[in-house]
């Protein structure tokens, strides 16, 4: 208990020791603030890669008859936005859906193309692909912001 009154003391005396104190409050609320901005703008990205992807399947959908010439430019942009949802629904605890992306990469792959866009099924394939992209706008993942509380070092 004396101690606790010797290092109020000492805070109150020293000026050094609380323009410290003082300045690491700041940048710790500073940091805080900064990892909320950056996981908003983290799902701001997601979200833009999931309306690309949707976007790129509803225009080769309505133009289903000169699709063919730019079939490696559609499943690129569906393969890497497939990678990028899978790869961010794992750490998010969303296994179904990296389930469903990881699948979809396969078979959108540009490398090895399991399908030519052009017949009757690939269309149903192409319209049925929009679900889990649009599955995955109505259920986003929660962000997780930190219940982090500035305290002065030295101080519990």
């Amino acid at each position: 208990m004396v101690d606790h009154i010797a290092q109020d003391q000492a805070h109150t005396l020293d000026p050094c020791l609380s323009m410290k104190t003082l300045d690491e409050v700041v940048w710790r609320t500073w940091e805080h603030r900064n990892r909320v901005q950056e996981m908003h703008a983290a799902a701001a990205r997601i979200t833009a890669v999931k309306y690309v992807c949707i976007a790129t399947l509803l225009l080769t959908a309505a133009l289903w008859a000169y699709a063919e010439p730019y079939h490696l430019l559609v499943l690129t942009l569906i393969g890497a936005g497939s990678l990028r949802l899978a790869c961010r629904a794992i750490p998010e605890r969303q296994h179904l859906f990296a389930i469903v992306f990881f699948a979809m990469v396969l078979l959108y792959n540009p490398i090895f193309p399991l399908f030519p866009l052009s017949g009757s099924w690939q269309l149903a394939l192409v319209l049925g692909s929009i679900i889990p992209f649009a599955a995955s706008l109505i259920k986003p993942a929660p962000i997780q912001i930190e219940n982090v509380n500035p305290i002065p070092a030295g101080r519990t």
